[in-house]
């Protein structure tokens, strides 16, 4: 945990941070399957990236994937917080969407 942490800190660091997008969903995250559509959001220099979470214990994880499927984005949060940032690469450098629970 604390290597994808420090990774996700130097990835951050040196790319630049493009835009910033959001994510609404009426799920809470203890309300999570094996695995749950959170739904798909435009991304511009990527497509339609679909975001998809699952639950293991009081850890969340959520995976972005691309149009050709490939997983662009990973985050991993806790059960119980209001909302989840995961940051996905671009052609133009990160973008940051965040997943707000709950809320839809």
């Amino acid at each position: 945990m604390i290597r994808i942490t420090v990774f996700l800190t130097l990835l951050i660091s040196v790319m630049p941070i493009h835009a910033e997008s959001e994510l609404r969903v009426s799920l809470l995250p203890q309300e999570l399957a094996v695995s749950s559509s959170l739904g798909a959001i435009e991304i511009d220099g990527v497509g339609s990236v679909r975001l998809t979470a699952q639950k293991n214990g009081n850890q969340v994880i959520v995976h972005a994937e691309g149009p050709d499927g490939k997983v662009i984005g990973r985050a991993e949060s806790i059960v119980g917080l209001r909302d989840t940032p995961i940051y996905v690469k671009t052609s133009k450098g990160l973008e940051k969407i965040t997943i707000y629970w709950g809320t839809e």
